[in-house]
């Protein structure tokens, strides 16, 4: 297989070795760049839950770094089975809705599990998130909220 970038936008391109073609929308593929192995069938197994969803064939592709930091290593093989996503991001109002119809309580809601942290200050461990900003210029980088 190999693949390109998508000319005028981000995404993948693959050619098999059959010749069938398979482009997606999601993430940036650059041309030379190790690309997933795509596993089966291309087609979704049935039609989509919801309108405007498009299927995710699964693959086995290379995760993890040996360049960086040690907890990214060692590189390693993953497969994930097929999925389907929106087509689109999601508004604040479709997540709302989908919280009012589910239920559903967000990572950022929830407090971290304090054996996970071991050692942490418990008063510390409690339910929140980080919002980024683009700073007009450079900043100090020994404060982490700063990344």
């Amino acid at each position: 297989m190999t693949g390109a970038r998508v000319p005028g936008r981000a995404g993948f391109a693959y050619t098999f070795l059959d010749g069938r073609d398979f482009t997606s929308s999601l993430g940036p593929c650059y041309e030379g760049e190790t690309l997933p192995t795509l596993m089966g069938d291309l087609s979704p197994p049935r039609p989509p839950p919801a309108k405007d969803m498009v299927w995710v064939p699964g693959g086995e592709f290379l995760v993890g770094s040996s360049e960086f930091y040690p907890e990214e290593g060692p590189v390693h093989r993953v497969a994930v089975d097929g999925f389907w996503m929106d087509d689109h991001p999601v508004t604040n109002a479709e997540f709302r809705r989908f919280v009012k119809a589910t239920g559903y309580v967000t990572t950022a809601e929830q407090a971290p599990d304090a054996e996970q942290y071991p050692g942490a200050d418990p008063n510390l461990l409690v339910p929140g998130s980080l919002v980024f900003h683009m700073t007009p210029g450079p900043v100090d980088l020994n404060d982490y909220r700063n990344w």
